[in-house]
């Protein structure tokens, strides 16, 4: 089952909106499903942060305030990853800016005010949804995913996010450190290391990393720098380089 997240700027059309996309599904079977709707695109945007939503169809509604330069919409495509996102506005100009912006939109609807018309191409956007998702689970497009145990939670973060793991002051305790905030938990590093065999590469006794997100090396004091955090590595230079173009 794919979830689909909604964002309607007008609150009085977002409920027909997505009772419009939830009957589209149902005559088609389209495994799918709206499993949050807002009108408010600053609590759309920190709901997907706070519930580390990263994969799913998102349809946009682009005329909004907030919206009129797509500014904002870099940010949540910088939380979604590759996920699809579909913009609806009346403006077609928007097509060329979401390129200009590097957003990746997978459609624009265009708002004409023919109902009969937009159901027609909500229907046709949904159904290449549909179709590329079942690509994408046909040859495990997913993105890899780290999972910790922290304060009786399970938390899963995108392997994308993750910058590096080290050993705490506290005995038995790592510090994960990510894209958007660092977390402490239990665990052993050999354990890690294991697990994440291939993604997560273990550079210093006290430290594994994350290689694709390593923005500079600074081979004199042996550092390395994940958007402004730092850590340390014994490895030699040929290795990291190795681990850096694996």
């Amino acid at each position: 089952m794919t979830n689909v997240y909604v964002f309607i700027h007008d609150a009085e059309h977002l409920e027909a909106y997505v009772e419009k996309l939830s009957f589209l599904m149902m005559i088609n079977e389209f495994d799918m499903r709206v499993v949050y709707a807002e009108s408010d695109f600053n609590k759309f945007l920190t709901y997907m942060r706070q519930h580390r939503i990263y994969d799913g169809v998102f349809i946009i509604d682009a005329d909004c305030p907030e919206l009129q330069s797509l500014d904002a919409l870099s940010d949540l495509r910088n939380d979604i990853g590759l996920s699809l996102m579909v913009l609806l506005s009346e403006r077609p100009e928007v097509a060329l800016e979401s390129i200009q912006k590097h957003l990746y939109v997978t459609d624009l609807i265009i708002k004409t005010g023919n109902q009969q018309e937009e159901v027609k191409r909500v229907e046709e956007v949904l159904r290449f949804c549909h179709a590329n998702l079942l690509k994408s689970k046909a040859t495990n497009g997913y993105p890899s995913m780290f999972e910790i145990e922290s304060r009786s939670r399970k938390i899963k973060i995108p392997m994308r996010e993750v910058y590096y793991i080290e050993t705490a002051h506290v005995p038995h305790k790592l510090l994960l450190h990510s894209q958007h905030e660092t977390i402490e938990f239990y665990g052993k590093l050999s354990e890690i290391e294991s697990r994440y065999k291939g993604e997560l590469h273990r550079v210093h006794r006290s430290y594994i990393i994350n290689p694709d997100n390593i923005e500079t090396v600074d081979y004199e004091h042996r550092s390395l720098t994940f958007a402004g955090e730092q850590c340390y590595f014994t490895i030699s230079r040929q290795q990291l380089n190795k681990l850096m173009h694996h």
